[in-house]
């Protein structure tokens, strides 16, 4: 079941998800692949090779003593033309070498186990990286592979484990967690040989880890590629839950706590004392900052300097924050007033994110200063109004209309609206006025 795309939100680009997966490619073809790209496998003393681990474990079970299965797997070599490189960039057992922590995570034991892991990172990063950006996804990703690796390694030493272990799987893993954390009641769709269906990524999640757990304990809970998944989900989980209640990821409300206290969305408080925190130091940083240019500029210079970190935000989407640079320029500058192409273009946000009452005194503003698209403008507010049962409102702004200055067309269009707001009033609208 191979999850190909999600209906969680996301707010990022996968620039860091596209590029790890980039840098796994580049490092398995120059260090994990041999000339013909054959598959690595190992091989014994007496000639025999094994292409997996299960055909090793067979092997292994046949000796009686310990000590002799031990000697026999200590015998072992990696048969590949970069088969030294490969072995000295995963994390090996038995010794300490602080670089296998992080390297191991970029090594794959053929094209097969390379795809795979590829295919879940994609996956389950489109979802970390989409809620945090590629600055903290690299960061979770790499520190969650280094943890990992440096456990293993630290363990090999007390438990005394032998071979080496290397892939992204445990970081994959991690990130796995991290949705489960952030995203439970989203959902993935997953291509299967039976055609593709929707599950959520709790569901997903559960019976993944189940699988692995299963498999685990059937094989004798003996060291395996499904331990060391688990500990790599085991990294993630409380990690991503720690984010959720220190407020360094906004799930909206549809984290893991919300979700399973069943309360979700606005009902949801989880981080959200962090968040707002973080959003008022913020804010005073910014201001410092904003008077600090002001008071090195003179202030022409600095309404002008803050009226380009006007058309910035609308650019980045935020119009609040336009909205709140433009009304300190109007303070300090009153004759400094919107540039039309700005006003229209957060105009034309508003409405579309459904923010009518916010929209509305930033129409009037257009109307009043200039006069492109003014008609259609006041035509949409008066709409809005109507829509939302003030039609004594809006059939006041109609009557103070000139409608000498208008073509018939526009005529004709200004009377209709009228109508239906005289037909709204006779039949007994109450209008609240805001």
């Amino acid at each position: 079941m191979i999850p190909i795309s999600t209906d969680a939100p996301i707010y990022h680009y996968p620039i860091a998800t596209v590029s790890m997966i980039i840098i796994n490619v580049i490092a398995f073809v120059v260090f994990c692949a041999n000339a013909n790209m054959s598959e690595v496998v190992l091989k014994a003393p007496d000639g025999r090779e094994f292409h997996n681990r299960f055909d090793l474990q067979r092997a292994l079970e046949e000796f009686e003593d310990r000590a002799e299965a031990k000697e026999f797997a200590d015998s072992l070599e990696i048969s590949s033309a970069s088969e030294p490189w490969m072995k000295t960039l995963s994390v090996e057992f038995g010794t300490f070498k602080p670089w296998q922590w992080l390297t191991n995570n970029f090594m794959h034991m053929g094209w097969m186990h390379l795809i795979g892991n590829m295919i879940f990172l994609w996956a389950f990063g489109l979802i970390v990286e989409g809620k945090v950006g590629w600055m903290a996804f690299s960061s979770i990703y790499l520190v969650i592979g280094t943890l990992y690796g440096l456990f293993l390694q630290v363990s090999s030493l007390i438990v005394g484990w032998d071979g080496f272990a290397l892939g992204a799987s445990a970081a994959i893993f991690g990130l796995l967690a991290m949705c489960i954390a952030w995203a439970p009641a989203n959902e993935f769709t997953l291509l299967w040989r039976f055609g593709m269906f929707d599950i959520t990524v709790l569901m997903y999640g559960f019976f993944f880890v189940a699988k692995e757990l299963f498999v685990f304990i059937v094989a004798g809970f003996q060291m395996s590629s499904e331990l060391l998944h688990m500990l790599g989900f085991a990294v993630g989980l409380p990690v991503g839950l720690w984010m959720v209640r220190t407020g360094y990821v906004d799930c909206e409300g549809w984290d893991l706590f919300s979700y399973l206290s069943g309360k979700t969305g606005t009902d949801s408080t989880v981080g959200q004392d962090k968040i707002l925190e973080r959003e008022k130091k913020a804010n005073v940083k910014q201001e410092e900052a904003y008077r600090k240019a002001n008071l090195l500029l003179d202030p022409v210079e600095s309404a002008k300097k803050l009226q380009t970190q006007v058309e910035h935000a609308i650019a980045e989407g935020d119009l609040d924050l336009a909205i709140k640079i433009q009304n300190r320029i109007s303070v300090s500058q009153p004759s400094v007033t919107w540039k039309q192409v700005d006003l229209f273009r957060v105009i034309q946000g508003m409405l579309k994110a459904k923010r009518f009452a916010d929209a509305e005194p930033l129409m009037e503003q257009h109307i009043e200063l200039f006069d492109d698209n003014r008609f259609s403008i006041q035509v949409l507010l008066i709409k809005i109004w109507l829509q939302d049962q003030r039609p004594r409102r809006s059939l006041r702004y109609m009557q103070g209309l000139n409608l000498a200055f208008f073509s018939p067309e526009q005529t004709q269009q200004i009377h209709q609206l009228a109508a239906h707001a005289k037909k709204q009033i006779a039949a007994g609208v109450i209008e609240i006025e805001t």
